[in-house]
């Protein structure tokens, strides 16, 4: 089911909170691709939850639902 435009919500959060991000490697002339994009947000989380837990159970659940390709389409240099 889509949620905001995007293919689900998982996938338009983890745009809401990397979009800056992810426009600033944009000007720089990076190139972003899907893994690009997941290796930010798994970075991201990381740093915040333990590797252990529910938390990081539940942290993984909704990452396996995101739809890495779909953000990474939405910031390529065309």
């Amino acid at each position: 089911m889509k949620y905001n435009g995007w293919t689900n919500r998982e996938t338009w959060l983890v745009n809401l909170w990397l979009g800056d991000s992810l426009t600033t490697d944009v000007g720089s002339s990076m190139e972003i691709d899907a893994a690009w994009v997941k290796e930010v947000a798994e970075d991201v989380i990381n740093g915040a939850v333990s590797d252990f837990g529910l938390a990081s159970d539940l942290l993984e659940m909704a990452l396996a639902n995101v739809n890495w390709e779909e953000i990474a389409s939405h910031y390529k240099n065309d």
